[in-house]
């Protein structure tokens, strides 16, 4: 289904005699708000309808209340069981009608048509009224609104009703979220600091919610934004108000990917081993290891997984002088043998499994560990110094990941290590896969 946004930017009231006649900044704001979606959430500019003035470049419709209705008719035409998620910027003069018993408050905007209070009952727009009616006619999803208007008391006007009548979705009804930028009975500043403030949350500058399923990704979520907005507020001693109509308290905005903390992958044993799902997921893969003895046979079931799918690049480091191993116990014709196995393996298979493959023998360098570089520029590293009287598949590790957008300062240090270590005289390549790439030494 489809990302949309109405966007309602109300910055001039020629008519108006009881409200300035103008908002400086309500149209570059809303602006904003709509170049943020285009830009980072990649909505479609045919899926925003923004009422506002003449001088935006994203006008879709105007912004008095005829036209406003026109808008909110087309989206529900065009949207109708098909909107994933209604992203709604209401902004420009606002008041509130006090309920009544058990009425509840209404929220109004004032369109551009408004004149004062005791004519302008069908120049206004409720935003209960808005939210209801695009929750029954736009269908399952998500809608997410964000008021940037006074809620100052108005005793006097008599707000009529929307008057759109649209065709009910069938797929259901869709949840909503309100964050509104003043407490009930408040005057909303005219300033820029909540379109501010909701697009650096939304760039991911508030508490993320971490996604269990693939480390380095998480969330920005409805709630943590909320939250976000209303530390911000109350440290500029303004009020907020938070409401939901949605059976989760909660909802996942967009993922991000921060580089950071990863969770070893071991075995059922406890022991680090190179995992498969690894091997199947990245395309460039360096082993800084001691025998690699265990390679092959990850190999084979990961290329198997991958469907015969080569490897960009393989580069194995395995150590020359293996009374260095860390894995104590094991006698060094053993360790010699489970080399030779590995890089006969590698060697024989090498046209097969990968476009290149390095074969290296070097000394010990501090630390064991395997370098991943994903198709997408996605990185993780794995390593764990050697401990004495440990071995080293049960060494205390770390793991971490980063991506291109969010590099890691660690993991560029590893990804150097590798380098430096091709180039240190304690290096020395034993086999190249193609043979024109460098041929063997």
């Amino acid at each position: 289904m489809t990302a949309r946004a109405l966007i309602i930017a109300i910055e001039d009231y020629p008519q108006s005699r009881s409200t300035s006649a103008k908002l400086p900044g309500t149209t570059a704001n809303a602006e904003r708000f709509a170049a943020w979606l285009e830009e980072n959430l990649k909505i479609d500019r045919e899926h925003i309808v923004f009422c506002g003035s003449k001088e935006s470049q994203y006008r879709t419709h105007g912004d008095s209340r005829k036209e406003v209705k026109a808008a909110i008719l087309d989206l529900t035409q065009k949207g109708l069981d098909d909107t994933e998620q209604l992203f709604v910027y209401l902004t420009g003069h606002g008041v509130m009608k006090t309920g009544t018993g058990t009425e509840p408050h209404t929220d109004l905007l004032l369109c551009s048509d408004f004149v004062n209070s005791d004519v302008s009952g069908d120049a206004c727009l409720s935003v209960s009224e808005l939210a209801a009616l695009l929750s029954r006619s736009l269908g399952v999803g998500t809608h997410l609104y964000f008021v940037d208007a006074c809620r100052t008391i108005d005793p006097n006007l008599e707000p009529a009703s929307l008057g759109v009548r649209a065709q009910t979705a069938t797929s259901g009804v869709a949840s909503w979220f309100q964050l509104l930028s003043a407490s009930a009975g408040t005057a909303a500043k005219n300033d820029s600091q909540f379109v501010q403030i909701i697009l650096g949350c939304l760039e991911g500058h508030c508490e993320l919610k971490q996604d269990p399923a693939e480390p380095g990704k998480c969330w920005v979520t409805f709630a943590n934004v909320a939250r976000a907005l209303e530390r911000e507020f109350f440290s500029l001693q303004r009020g907020v108000e938070v409401r939901t109509l949605a059976e989760k308290s909660d909802h996942p905005i967009r993922s991000l990917r921060q580089a950071g903390m990863a969770t070893p992958i071991v075995g059922a044993d406890g022991r680090k081993s190179p995992p498969v799902e690894l091997l199947k997921a990245y395309e460039d893969v360096v082993f800084l290891g001691e025998t690699n003895g265990q390679l092959p046979k990850f190999i084979e079931q990961a290329f198997k997984d991958r469907q015969q799918r080569r490897w960009k690049s393989l580069t194995i480091f395995s150590i020359e002088d293996l009374s260095q191993a860390g894995r104590p116990g094991i006698p060094k014709l053993k360790l010699e043998e489970e080399r030779q196995l590995a890089e006969d393996f590698l060697r024989s298979n090498a046209a097969k499994l990968t476009d290149e493959l390095v074969l290296y023998r070097y000394n010990y360098i501090g630390t064991y560990g395997s370098l991943w570089t994903a198709a997408d520029g996605r990185r993780r590293i794995h390593v764990s110094p050697k401990m004495l009287g440990l071995d080293i598949r049960s060494c205390p590790s770390m793991d971490l990941v980063d991506f291109p957008e969010s590099r890691h300062p660690t993991v560029d240090l590893y990804f150097q290590l590798a380098t430096s270590t091709v180039d240190s005289s304690d290096c020395r390549r034993i086999f190249t896969h193609p043979e024109t790439s460098g041929g063997s030494q």
